[in-house]
């Protein structure tokens, strides 16, 4: 009986299966930026329907040791300047789905908690570790709280949801949303992207950079 022969391929049949398992893998690769730049896409449209332009913090005094820089952009309708003397700042609404919003700095986390629990009439919260997590950077762990505005008038009550971070060798931050509790639910999911927007730093001058550019666009 005859022996067998089989075909080797040729160098020009491997060259060509490789190139083409490549351009399947740079075909896939394609793909999943494309979704990834949809995703980014969407993300930016929903930030745009749900939040305003970020918060401007008035000027440190001399010497005093607050962030160099801060990004936050807080639920539409909410004014984007405080008041100097203002502590905590306040950032009221001219409309929006939580009537102000407040941030308060201090030298460490317990201060800056004591801070709102004192300007905003309550004392003795108790505060719970969250963890906030904005797209394409790392989660970032603040203590949390919601509690009752107990000067609100009785019939318009309303809470005040305060979020308090402090970065190893900087102020500590504390944002606060004051809602009225009608508004409580449907508020939720811009005060989630709002506080998915905070950054500090190297983070917010690119957060602000890109922010920018977009808006430019």
């Amino acid at each position: 009986m005859a022996p067998i022969f089989k075909p080797r391929p040729s160098c020009r049949h491997v060259v060509f299966v490789v190139a083409l398992a490549l351009a399947g893998c740079g075909v896939a690769g394609y793909e999943k930026q494309m979704q990834e730049a949809e995703v980014r896409i969407q993300r930016i449209d929903e930030e745009n329907r749900l939040l305003g332009p970020s918060l401007e913090l008035p000027a440190a005094p001399p010497k005093t040791p607050w962030l160099s820089f801060f990004f936050l952009r807080p639920p539409k309708g909410i004014q984007t300047v405080s008041k100097k003397d203002e502590i905590p700042y306040h950032y009221p609404a001219t409309s929006s789905v939580c009537s102000d919003v407040y941030v308060a700095i201090s030298t460490d986390q317990e201060k800056a908690q004591k801070l709102i629990e004192e300007k905003l009439g309550t004392a003795g919260l108790n505060w719970q570790p969250v963890e906030v997590n904005p797209p394409g950077r790392p989660p970032i762990a603040f203590k949390a709280v919601e509690f009752f505005d107990q000067q609100a008038p009785a019939s318009a009550p309303a809470v005040f949801v305060a979020y308090v971070h402090q970065t190893a060798g900087f102020p500590a931050v504390g944002v606060v949303f004051r809602v009225l509790k009608t508004n409580r639910d449907a508020a939720a999911p811009s005060l989630k992207m709002s506080m998915e927007t905070y950054a500090e730093q190297g983070d917010a001058y690119k957060a602000l950079a890109d922010y920018r550019k977009r808006k430019a666009s």
